[in-house]
């Protein structure tokens, strides 16, 4: 008998030890293979691997199918993952609504504006089950950046997609940086429109902000194109199409630094914390970082102002 219960007692307290020990499960619901938030999943990746945390990752996409992110994040609940990452203001949004009367806690990533997305109350303050990552940029930053190399920058044209929260609250944002600049708003309501939209404003604006919109992003040739016919140069969020000699610079914050965050608040969570008492972050203007693309300015004659800006590097000839 006591022998059974021995056995008994060793067979539960593997079976315990095995549950304690076993690794946290972390899904991460994207929008899309999109080099900014593919770089946030990086960061949370080797960030986590840096801090030895004992976790396993999900990661799943919809190819920026707006109609699959239901399916997606109900398969994710239906694995009852320890924590979930939601990476961009739609998939978050959706998460919200399905993951309701879960205490699954939900870490956004890529978001500009989680009050203006409804997703938080108040911006320093976690709800519940949701805190997060914001991509905020900082607009007088960029402006500055932008001023620098354009000497003669008077009018920024910036393309948005009217239904998407994030891209107005980045358009706000400019519109209050702007001292002595005019913002010239470019609506977008679908990428048909994009071509005459561009190609609409580009003679009354001296150069192009593209931010990090989910819509729009993913047709920047078709912008590039647009404003090489009228000589615009173009700044973009991302460096990507500026080492691809695409736009004329960038200046924003590290998605692998956002990623980075992520897996920090990740080790709170870990460490039992809860999530309700985890503020959410938002970038500083010391984490942003600039790109020039000297061949771009080369191909439009722009004159670049001596390579004394901080935190910025030249690429291209």
């Amino acid at each position: 008998m006591f022998r059974h219960l021995a056995t008994v007692l060793i067979s539960l307290t593997l079976t315990l030890t095995s549950i304690f020990s076993a690794p946290f499960k972390v899904a991460i619901a994207n929008l899309g293979p999109h080099q900014s938030l593919i770089d946030v999943v990086n960061g949370i990746e080797s960030k986590a691997k840096d801090l030895g945390l004992d976790v396993t990752f999900d990661i799943q996409h919809v190819n920026f199918d707006m109609t699959q992110i239901p399916k997606m994040l109900t398969a994710f609940k239906a694995k009852k993952p320890d924590i979930l990452i939601t990476i961009t203001t739609s998939v978050t949004q959706h998460a919200k609504t399905i993951f309701r009367g879960t205490s699954i806690p939900i870490v956004f990533a890529a978001i500009t504006d989680p009050v203006e997305a409804k997703l938080l109350v108040s911006k320093s303050a976690p709800t519940d089950t949701m805190t997060g990552v914001s991509d905020q940029q900082d607009a007088a930053s960029i402006i500055g950046f932008m001023k620098h190399h354009l000497p003669c920058l008077k009018r920024i044209g910036i393309p948005y997609a009217q239904n998407e929260a994030n891209d107005r609250a980045l358009l706000e944002s400019f519109k209050a940086a702007a001292k002595d600049i005019d913002i010239v708003p470019i609506p977008v309501d679908n990428l048909q429109d994009l071509p005459h939209r561009i190609r609409a404003a580009t003679p009354s604006v001296d150069a192009l902000y593209v931010g990090p919109s989910n819509m729009i992003q993913p047709a920047l040739p078709v912008i590039v194109q647009q404003a090489n016919r009228a000589n615009v140069p173009i700044f973009n969020f991302n460096e990507a199409a500026v080492t691809s000699h695409q736009a004329l610079g960038s200046f924003s914050v590290s998605y692998v630094r956002l990623g980075h965050a992520v897996a920090m608040i990740i080790k709170e969570l870990m460490d039992k914390k809860p999530i309700s008492s985890i503020a959410p972050i938002y970038p500083k203007a010391v984490d942003h970082y600039g790109v020039i693309s000297s061949t771009v300015a080369k191909r439009l004659k722009i004159s670049l102002p001596p390579k004394s800006y901080p935190n910025v590097t030249y690429v291209g000839q």
